[in-house]
């Protein structure tokens, strides 16, 4: 009989078995060194959430994949999100733009 600590022998067996990944990944490396940057000349404007994607985004990839939610949960957040959205686009976009203002006017 094994009269060795198995706290000893779980530590072990977990330090060999323990994959340690590479943080931050590669992807995360690769994609700061050479972001993606839009080349599109047009101008900048403000506008809504993409609902279908974000719907489909937090849904499945985020709150099934990764949280074992089901769609129900992510619903409900997606929505408690949308409603702060709401609430202060008209303040951010008001401020937004009174500083963008301020801004062509220092700089005419």
């Amino acid at each position: 009989r094994d009269r060795r600590d198995p706290n000893l022998n779980l530590a072990k067996n977990v330090s060999k078995n323990w994959h340690i990944l590479l943080l931050p990944s590669e992807a995360v490396i690769s994609a700061y060194s050479y972001p993606y940057v839009d080349k599109s000349t047009e101008p900048f404007t403000w506008g809504k959430p993409d609902l279908h994607s974000l719907h489909t985004v937090v849904a499945y990839r985020l709150c099934w994949e990764k949280f074992g939610w089901h769609i129900q949960k992510s619903d409900e957040l997606l929505l408690l999100v949308l409603k702060e959205y709401n609430k202060y686009e008209v303040v951010f976009l008001s401020h937004v733009h009174a500083q963008t203002q301020l801004l062509i006017h220092v700089h005419a």
